[in-house]
């Protein structure tokens, strides 16, 4: 079985600066969710996975560079790209692939995982339907635009973020979708301060009054 290298905080804080699930920089298991890199073809040597709504921009220098064959989970879509900060050249992977190609192979240095299932659901007004990621069991999925659109990034239930400060999310948060089994409570300020508000149930919009406000947030 080849080894899984996991972005633990030890290994990889100081590499990926813009990695947007919060809870997947612990260490852990690698789920059968998540997108797997591998070293070579076929699968083989060591690997990285990251869960949908992971955002690297980044990798760590042991990684770069290094990736031959990727899995890739039904519902998921991984953008790879040469360079760190998503430069270069692209190119998206919906489906496991054995080899990377020859161009590919060994020039990966960031990338990013989008998708999940997909369901039709109403806003409490009764506008209409909104398309919209579903996030899995324990998980609360934030969003930079209201309607769940543009970026997003997700969070495991026991994750606790006392500040957005410094990963390119204070103060953007416009929509929240909340996965069963989990609740979050968001905060105005870093370090769980100012005012607070706890989330049970998915919000299109969170309101005027915490739309791009939220610098902290506990998933439970």
């Amino acid at each position: 079985m080849p080894s899984t290298r996991l972005f633990s905080c030890s290994r990889a804080w100081p590499w990926v600066l813009a990695v947007a699930l919060f809870g997947f920089l612990a260490a852990r298991p690698a789920a059968a969710a998540d997108v797997c890199f591998y070293e070579h073809a076929n699968f083989a040597g060591w690997q990285v996975c990251a869960p949908a709504g992971a955002v690297v921009s980044r990798l760590a220098p042991d990684d770069n560079d290094q990736f031959s064959s990727v899995r890739v989970p039904p519902g998921l879509a991984v953008t790879f790209c040469e360079h760190i900060n998503f430069g270069g050249r692209c190119q998206t992977v919906t489906s496991d692939s054995a080899f990377l190609g020859n161009w590919w192979n060994d020039r990966i240095s960031s990338f990013r995982i989008t998708g999940g299932r997909v369901f039709r659901r109403f806003s409490d007004d009764g506008d209409g339907g909104i398309e919209s990621y579903v996030p899995a069991n324990g998980k609360v999925c934030f969003f930079e635009h209201a309607n769940y659109q543009g970026r997003f990034f997700c969070a495991r239930r026991g994750t606790q973020q006392p500040s957005l400060v410094y990963n390119g999310w204070n103060d953007i948060i416009s929509s929240i979708q909340v996965g069963p089994g989990a609740s979050v409570e968001v905060c105005e300020h870093v370090g769980f301060g100012g005012r607070c508000r706890s989330f049970h149930s998915s919000r299109p919009f969170v309101g005027d009054r915490w739309n791009d406000v939220i610098s902290s947030f506990a998933v439970q």
